[in-house]
């Protein structure tokens, strides 16, 4: 049983796992302890299951339009079938994570860690407790759980978005109360299934920090689906009915009501990190509970971290594996770095959304100088030939420059289309060489050369 240890994680999720790893490659001893599955949310409820399920309706969907084709598909799948498959995926991922950080050498404890003081922590496993000399540091890489308003009780009809992923039946009818990321990928999923779909979101547009056009581009996409979408309301609170559950809303300052057999929430998230896992330690937050942390993700007591969705930024499973990754590596003293304004966000939606870099309304709020390059998947030989008109890749740049200041997508494919944005935005790539670079044909990438050929062509000497 080890009773002492270079650097301890708390949280076996992508930053915790990611941190485990890397500290074992550059010869720290490392335990991770883990109370719930290795792998976190992303793995067991978020990233993952609902990323199979998303694509097992859209093959379904796909196959559905065949019809155009003269080849009819007929019924429905099952959520219960499909989560037989999902489940299949998750073990196989798990399995493999487990055997990864093995092979490491990191010390895997399943049970609640607890920090007792600064370099000190226990682990509680049925009901014995194993306390722990930490040398380095102890990080926190506890994550986060679905935002639940206080006046609302979860059960009979009201559900998490953890819950709406785990249902066995298609509801009839669904209100998904949030328009962001996990609204839109879920109520496309349900919707997909045959259920009949309403987001109520608070602003005035879906996805209010992506570039106008792509969401546009979006929005349209959605309501052709049969998803409905209601702007400017907010939830008050929600009562439960005969039909199953009704939410109170104020829609432009006029009382609305939405009935459906089910209601989500699909609010966001918060940081999950319970007093007892501090012990007596008293961490600084902010006013939305992030730990506060230096630009070493240490936190207000010396020795302890944090890192992933406990902490600023966006709660994205890329960025907390990054952030382990350059924690340690900077605690063994190489300069790593992160770049916060390339990190990307992708929606699963279909079609799928992906940005890095700035988006033209940051950039006239900062006053930044910028052109813009399209390239459109209607004119896109690869896009038409698999029937995926529907899209849009826009470049933003300086015009003195030529650097790139983002890469937004909407369209099929949006997810790898992405990579190759980031590294050019990473190398600090030119317009000119992207619009230079030999893509393959016929291949979805070429719209990065027609972008960066459009702005060459009308907007740089």
């Amino acid at each position: 049983m080890v009773d002492h240890i270079d650097v301890a994680i708390i949280g076996g999720g992508p930053g915790g796992y990611s941190a485990a790893i890397r500290a074992a490659e550059l010869g720290l001893s490392a335990l991770c302890v883990e109370r719930e599955a290795w792998g976190g949310t992303c793995l067991h409820r978020g990233c993952i299951p609902s990323k199979a399920l998303l694509h097992q309706a859209h093959v379904f969907s796909e196959a559905r339009s065949l019809s155009a084709h003269g080849v009819k598909v007929e019924g429905t799948p099952t959520p219960s079938s499909l989560h037989n498959a999902k489940k299949k995926d998750i073990e196989t991922l798990h399995k493999g994570l487990h055997s990864l950080m093995t092979s490491k050498g990191v010390t895997l404890m399943h049970g609640e860690g607890r920090i007792e003081r600064a370099q000190k922590l226990c682990v509680i496993a049925n009901e014995k407790k194993t306390s722990i000399r930490v040398n380095k540091a102890i990080i926190l890489a506890t994550g986060s759980t679905p935002f639940v308003p206080k006046n609302v009780s979860l059960g009979d009809h009201v559900l998490s978005s953890d819950e709406l992923l785990s249902l066995d039946q298609t509801p009839p009818s669904l209100v998904i109360v949030g328009g962001g990321y996990i609204g839109l990928e879920l109520g496309l999923f349900w919707a997909r299934m045959g259920s009949s779909v309403t987001i109520l979101e608070a602003q005035s547009r879906l996805l209010p920090t992506f570039d106008d056009e792509i969401v546009h581009v979006l929005t349209q996409s959605l309501l052709a689906e049969g998803l409905r979408l209601v702007f400017d309301t907010s939830m008050v609170s929600i009562e439960r009915t005969k039909k199953g559950a009704c939410v109170h809303a104020q829609c432009r300052g006029n009382p609305v009501m939405y009935e459906a057999h089910d209601v989500a929430l699909a609010l966001g998230r918060k940081p999950l990190l319970e007093d007892s896992t501090c012990g007596e330690l008293s961490l600084t937050r902010d006013e939305q509970g992030r730990v506060m942390i230096n630009d070493t993700f240490e936190t207000s007591c010396p020795g302890v971290y944090a890192i992933g969705d406990l902490i600023r930024g966006p709660m994205l499973a890329h960025k907390a594996e990054k952030e382990g990754r350059t924690l340690i590596e900077r605690l063994c003293g190489q300069p790593s770095q992160i770049n916060e304004a390339l990190i990307p966000s992708v929606i699963y939606t279909d079609p799928q959304v992906a940005s890095v870099g700035l988006t033209a309304q940051e950039l006239k709020k900062r006053d930044i100088p910028f052109v813009r390059g399209k390239a459109s998947f209607a004119a896109n030989g690869r896009a038409l030939a698999t029937g995926h008109r529907d899209g849009l890749l826009m470049m933003l740049a300086h015009p003195q420059t030529h650097h790139i200041l983002g890469i937004h997508i909407v369209g099929a494919h949006a997810e790898t289309l992405i990579g190759e944005g980031i590294l050019a935005m990473s190398m600090q790539a030119r317009v000119g060489d992207m619009a230079t670079a030999l893509h393959a044909h016929p291949t979805f990438s070429e719209l990065y050369q027609e972008a960066a050929r459009h702005l060459s062509s009308q907007h740089l000497s």
